[in-house]
């Protein structure tokens, strides 16, 4: 009969107490975290699987935040153009009443006046910034003022380059609108024309020219307005998109890493009843006598 040694009756004392010790920690790591998955060893599979959803979470979180940036553009553009709308039907109203012959001079200068102050506010809606401080009609040249006043005239100081965000993988957004360069300048033009023709009681300019100029801004404005909101729609639909898709991520990531926690406590219990167990036949081997040792 093979007689076990006393070193390998250690050794296997101390090797269960390790085992047990190691299952006692991390059951204690499941409790305390609530993880099923806390490092690579607790399962490989899994933890690749979690790692590669977070990454495509973390994608579709910084989608939504290019997103929000497109919203915050959009916004200012359609509020900017909602007022430039409103001053351009005033401009429509005075130019309407400058043209009737009944109008007075002094009636005509008053409008003058006003159509004056309805195109100095076109010029500082010209330079609308959104929420992060952009211009929003300078094109990329988003830190430069889109317009100045030189010389009784308009200009631009932007560039024709489109501002883009990435709003889905391989789908990018513009946010700069085709053509704002040139309806901010042409409006500015038409109501200094009308500003001179109601200054010289010239009605022939006012009825012939005036109006309808003033009437193909406002078409001009009318479609900025309906490309602003296709767009804002676009991006509702795109964030909603995003949102469903980080919310299924976001469970199927909980899903395999998040331990059960009843099971989780009962095992706890388990592994820390093991564990004294081990201690204890280890303290009970260590009673053997030194002879015993040497003899193993």
């Amino acid at each position: 009969m093979n007689r076990i040694s006393t070193f390998y009756q250690f050794n296997t004392l101390q090797n269960n107490v390790n085992r047990a010790a190691q299952a006692y920690y991390d059951a204690q790591q499941k409790v305390s975290s609530g993880k099923r998955i806390n490092n690579l060893g607790d399962d490989p599979v899994g933890f690749g699987t979690v790692v590669s959803m977070r990454s495509v979470k973390a994608g579709l979180t910084q989608y939504s935040a290019n997103l929000d940036r497109a919203n915050s553009w959009y916004t200012s553009s359609e509020n900017t153009f909602s007022e430039v709308t409103t001053l351009l039907n005033r401009a429509n109203a005075l130019a309407v009443s400058g043209a009737t012959a009944t109008v007075g001079t002094n009636e005509r200068q008053a409008m003058a006046s006003e159509v004056t102050s309805i195109r100095d506010r076109l010029v500082q809606l010209s330079n609308s910034k959104d929420a992060n401080g952009d211009y929003i009609f300078s094109g990329t040249m988003t830190n430069t003022a889109s317009f100045t006043e030189t010389g009784g005239a308009l200009v631009y100081n932007g560039d024709l380059g489109k501002v883009k965000v990435e709003a889905a993988p391989g789908q990018q957004m513009d946010l700069s609108l085709t053509g704002q360069n040139t309806f901010f300048t042409q409006a500015y033009s038409n109501l200094t024309t009308m500003i001179t023709a109601l200054n010289n009681n010239d009605t022939s300019t006012l009825s012939n020219s005036s109006l309808s100029q003033i009437q193909a801004d406002l078409q001009s404005v009318n479609m900025s307005r309906g490309e602003v909101g296709n767009r804002m729609r676009a991006v509702t639909d795109y964030q909603s998109d995003h949102s469903r898709r980080i919310d299924e991520l976001t469970k199927g990531v909980s899903d395999i890493e998040d331990v059960d926690l009843a099971q989780a406590i009962t095992d706890y219990q388990s592994a820390q009843t093991a564990y004294q167990a081990s201690l204890q036949m280890a303290s009970q081997g260590s009673k053997l006598s030194l002879m015993d040792f040497i003899q193993g």
